[in-house]
């Protein structure tokens, strides 16, 4: 996806360069403030050039971009000695000017080096993180790799048939039975794996040209074009339909052993009743924390209501969330409030109770110096931000915490707690 970003993005910068470029009235072509030639070319202008060249380069701008991919396929060979942080300078549409590199010894690289290599093509990770961003960074705790020619695999049919065997081994023995059947006219797996296995070698010699400069690798050689082609074709020659109709017969005594008998439901002539799974038991689920910019957070996640907002804050004065709020009452969506008894909240006592079911939360405890002090917003009963950060306009200055959560257990725990937080208030006395 990013890589179709950039390439469109290329072709909107071509038309503003045009009108830059355009004349003004007295036939004089106006000043456009320019990048000192001299300063480094650091990485996000490094993808704007090479992709503007993909697109619309000439001839010396596609040989400046295939010098550079000559510059970076040294830098990330481990097995040449010409391997350097420095990358030379190259002219035309880079100018003479140094290119600077981000380290590509991230985590995300050493964790790609984990599932992708000559014999592992992939493979399951178990960590204690929730959030993607997090597990790349994150302690392991177990590994399974998918290596299609190891028999301990994590994709491999164990305890099969024919005993436990590798994924390409399984496919394989599909060519056996074919001459036997005399099937003449089915294509033969072993040549189909065998070509995979080539084509993915050739890419995986320049994964890291992949990763972060996938639009240079491939928009500049026509070589690594061919390959990422040729690669996506040889996955689709497995003709796995073929190979059910070869075994229909297999298939179909597997079926009536496996599956209890049922009207219900029919494959062909076999009774079966297989398992539905419904969308909605499928539950997605993330968790994630900001600490900057918190007021649009709060307020893009009431914009997103559909059905009901429940807040608990303790302090309301913030108009901006306020007018969020009154909107999205408008437009039907139910909105309950829960704020403590203050006198810095007396001033929007009336506005809050005239537009929202208003309860206050009165101080308590010796000498009335507790008070309700939860900062929580639940939408739709499904997504809850909650934290440190009050609904007031100088909390916008202060150091805080706002943690969002999509998680339906998760928020149900906080829609327990606001409606015994709604039992314990009272309206604004009249």
């Amino acid at each position: 996806l990013e890589t179709v970003q950039e390439l469109f993005s290329a072709s909107q910068k071509a038309e503003k360069k045009k009108k830059k470029e355009s004349p003004t009235p007295n036939g004089e072509t106006p000043d456009v403030p320019g990048e000192d030639d001299t300063t480094p070319i650091r990485p996000k202008e490094l993808d704007r050039i090479i992709s503007d060249a993909v697109v619309f380069g000439d001839e010396e701008a596609q040989e400046n971009i295939r010098d550079l991919l000559d510059e970076l396929s040294k830098h990330y060979d481990t097995e040449t000695e010409e391997n350097d942080d420095s990358i030379p300078t190259i002219g035309g549409v880079f100018g003479d000017r140094s290119i600077v590199l981000e380290s590509h010894q991230t985590d995300l690289r050493k964790l790609v080096g984990k599932f992708c290599s000559t014999t592992v093509w992939g493979g399951i990770m178990e960590t204690d993180e929730t959030v993607l961003k997090d597990a790349i960074s994150a302690d392991i705790n177990a590994v399974q790799a998918f290596d299609p020619e190891d028999k301990e695999s994590v994709v491999a049919f164990v305890g099969g048939i024919d005993g436990s065997q590798p994924l390409f081994d399984f496919i394989i023995q599909f060519d056996s039975q074919f001459d036997s059947k005399g099937l003449e006219t089915a294509e033969r797996f072993s040549p189909i794996i065998n070509n995979l296995k080539e084509k993915r070698e050739k890419l995986f010699a320049s994964l890291d040209m992949i990763m972060y400069h996938p639009v240079l690798l491939f928009g500049a050689s026509e070589e690594n074009r061919t390959n990422l082609i040729e690669y996506i074709k040889a996955w689709e020659q497995l003709p796995m339909l073929d190979v059910a109709n070869a075994v229909h017969d297999d298939i179909y005594e597997l079926v009536e052993y496996v599956y209890e008998e049922s009207d219900d439901y029919g494959l062909g002539g076999v009774p079966i009743r297989p398992e539905i799974l419904r969308a909605d038991e499928v539950e997605y689920k993330e968790h994630d924390v900001v600490f900057s910019e918190i007021q649009e957070v709060v307020i893009q996640g009431i914009r997103d209501a559909k059905y009901t907002i429940w807040a608990a804050v303790a302090w309301l004065s913030n108009q901006a969330i306020i007018d969020e709020l009154m909107a999205k009452k408008r437009h039907g969506v139910h909105v309950r409030m829960i704020i403590s008894e203050e006198d810095t909240n007396r001033p929007y006592y009336r506005q809050l109770s005239e537009n929202f079911d208003l309860r206050l939360i009165p101080h308590h405890g010796w000498n009335d110096w507790n008070r309700m002090h939860d900062k929580f917003c639940i939408i739709d009963f499904e997504y809850v931000m909650h934290g440190s950060y009050n609904w007031t306009k100088t909390a916008n200055f202060n150091d805080e915490t706002l943690a969002t959560a999509l998680d339906r257990d998760f928020v149900k725990k906080f829609a327990d707690e606001f409606i015994r937080l709604y039992g314990e208030g009272h309206p604004v006395q009249q």
